[in-house]
């Protein structure tokens, strides 16, 4: 009889009805479920630096600093329109948005003095949010290279390209928006079929040393290079710009692009970069394709 109808198993043992497990064990009252530290009530979930760690656990020690990290941005280059109120602060607001603090533009070639009016109305929205603008040529004026346009070719006119990559940071401080640096040009080691010049480490370093920087500085900007395509044409430039005594002391920044190498060169190049006591900007920073990165301070 107990078993069919009054036993432990069928109806009232401690499995089916009224046991731990059925209904106030761990189903329901125990500590995985509902009331348990992993659950809701664990170090992870509610705390910071409580608790003591697991081997599978991956753990910061806030005290012990790496590398500084001065921001993450953004870029609008070839942007033909100026973004709305509500997408300027998705990307550059601290509170409501993602809190990006570095900004890129293009400088238009066709005078090398300003930059597209779309963009100059991103820069102004993301100066009004506290954020770091910075300014990029991928090409001189087709006048001042070898093959008159803007595609390809070398620089020829140094001394004009300078002057004006000066009047341009002149120009957008002008209009509300102060440069914080210029790179000398993007991708120099690239062979591509849109706007573009050619350099080797040797002939970018001599441009930096010898017109560039006296000329960026002397308007209040600084400036960045060698902004090669990848970590693996990094290093010829960044040699030749190390034994330009003129160009290494006018650069603040070494931009190098975070695409193409090893994980191991990366690691080397990194190195390289923050024993030269320069700041290193970086883009795209994989996984984050459409992310920039200064290392060296923060903005949060």
């Amino acid at each position: 009889m107990a078993t069919s109808t009054g036993g432990a198993r069928p109806t009232g043992g401690s499995p089916a009805t009224g046991g731990s497990a059925a209904t106030g064990g761990k189903a329901t009252g125990g500590t995985p479920a509902t009331g348990g530290t992993p659950a809701t009530g664990g170090m992870i979930g509610t705390s910071c630096g409580a608790g003591t760690s697991t081997s599978s656990d991956v753990v910061l020690d806030l005290s012990s600093v790496q590398q500084k990290i001065s921001g993450f941005g953004a870029s609008t280059a070839w942007a033909g329109t100026t973004m709305s109120t509500a997408d300027a602060d998705t990307l550059w607001s601290t509170t409501t948005g993602a809190g990006l603090s570095l900004h890129r533009i293009r400088i238009d070639p066709t005078t090398s003095t300003s930059t597209s009016a779309g963009e100059l109305g991103n820069a102004k929205l993301a100066v009004a949010r506290g954020v770091t603008v910075w300014a990029t040529p991928w090409t001189p004026p087709a006048a001042d290279k070898s093959n008159n346009n803007t595609v390809m070719g070398t620089l020829t006119n140094g001394q004009d390209f300078a002057s004006k990559l000066a009047t341009f940071v002149t120009n957008m401080k002008n209009q509300g928006v102060p440069i914080y640096a210029v790179s000398s040009q993007n991708e120099p080691d690239a062979n591509v079929t849109y706007e573009s010049c050619s350099y080797t480490g040797a002939t970018l370093a001599s441009f930096v040393g010898t017109y560039m920087g006296a000329a960026i500085h002397g308007v209040g900007a600084k400036v960045m290079t060698p902004e090669t395509q990848n970590w693996c044409g990094f290093p010829s430039f960044f040699s030749a710009l190390q034994a330009n005594t003129a160009a290494w002391g006018y650069t603040i920044s070494l931009r190098p692009t975070n695409t193409g190498a090893a994980p191991v060169l990366i690691q080397r190049l990194r190195r390289l970069a923050r024993n030269s006591g320069k700041r290193k900007f970086t883009t795209p920073m994989p996984p984050l394709m459409t992310a920039w990165v200064a290392l060296y301070g923060s903005r949060r």
